[in-house]
């Protein structure tokens, strides 16, 4: 018998373990091979072109401007901000917009809706001293207000200061029953019916006031809307901007006045009753008349 010879199953086996080794050598070149490809595919090209920050995870930015207005036609305003840079806004029944100015005398016209202080008699039911201040403004139409602010837009008058003896507001009446006193300071709101030099004539509920302006009187004027927006008056907004939009949606709107609306006949005039209705839409129109005052 040949001693060099090898049984077959034996050789067989041999020739397996030989294998193994180098099948799992071939396997891990071919993984390392495809790990690199695809590590060098996520690179990205220096050849290639950025893409924006944040593509398809755009979002609504919050824009803040403060500047001058340029321009306003309905709901869409022109706004200049302090670098220069023209800003386009628009407003949405949503927007709430506060208007602040000052005025000349001249500027009061018969209809529009007033407030000021004043000291009243109450038993003889007159103004004793002149005022030195008066607001003109524009009923809101917002129906979320305070039961302060509420009072401030409704025609009336109400003490300052409450006394003990005063009695509370009568819904139906609509008015506060007021305890005897000289010399009490009330909030007067009511609807100016007629000027005459210094003296002014103010209807506030049921009860119509003969009022004396100082020469001094300052005048200042307030609106939650633009009826009294000029070019050149100064802007705070704060509003939204959608993804790819420039337009600018209003969230908050103040406006100050640059110059007093005396000196404007033209903003006291689209202002007028007569020729704008006031912002409620519910408050009545008074022509108003230039009859002799005692």
């Amino acid at each position: 018998m040949n001693s060099n010879y090898v049984p077959r199953r034996r050789l067989t086996s041999n020739l397996s373990n030989l294998q193994q080794p180098v099948l799992f050598v071939l396997v891990g070149l071919c993984l390392s091979s495809t790990v690199s490809a695809q590590q060098d595919a996520a690179k990205p090209d220096p050849n290639e072109p950025k893409a924006a920050a944040n593509s398809g995870n755009a979002v609504r930015g919050i824009v803040q401007v403060e500047g001058t207005l340029e321009g306003m036609h309905r709901d869409r305003l022109k706004i200049k901000d302090k670098d220069g840079k023209e800003v386009f806004a628009v407003l949405t029944p949503a927007s709430k917009m506060e208007y602040k100015g000052t005025a000349d005398a001249k500027f009061l016209r018969p209809g529009f809706m007033v407030r000021f202080k004043a000291g009243i008699d109450v038993q003889k039911g007159v103004v004793v001293s002149p005022i030195s201040e008066i607001e003109v403004f524009r009923p809101s139409t917002s129906r979320r207000m305070l039961p302060e602010e509420r009072q401030l837009q409704t025609s009336g008058v109400y003490p300052v200061e409450a006394d003990e003896k005063d009695k509370p507001v009568n819904p139906r009446q609509g008015a506060q029953q007021i305890a005897a006193g000289t010399n009490r300071q009330f909030m007067v709101v009511g609807q100016l019916q007629v000027i005459q030099a210094q003296k002014i004539r103010v209807v506030a509920g049921n009860r119509p006031l003969i009022v004396d302006l100082k020469p001094d009187t300052k005048v200042s004027v307030a609106a939650g809307d633009a009826v009294y927006c000029l070019p050149g008056d100064k802007v705070l907004l704060t509003g939204i901007r959608n993804p790819g939009q420039a337009l600018v949606q209003v969230e908050t709107l103040e406006i100050e006045a640059a110059k007093p609306l005396g000196s404007n006949p033209a903003a006291a005039n689209k202002a007028a009753p007569g020729a704008n209705p006031p912002a409620n839409g519910n408050q009545r129109n008074g022509s108003g008349t230039r009859r002799k005052l005692p």
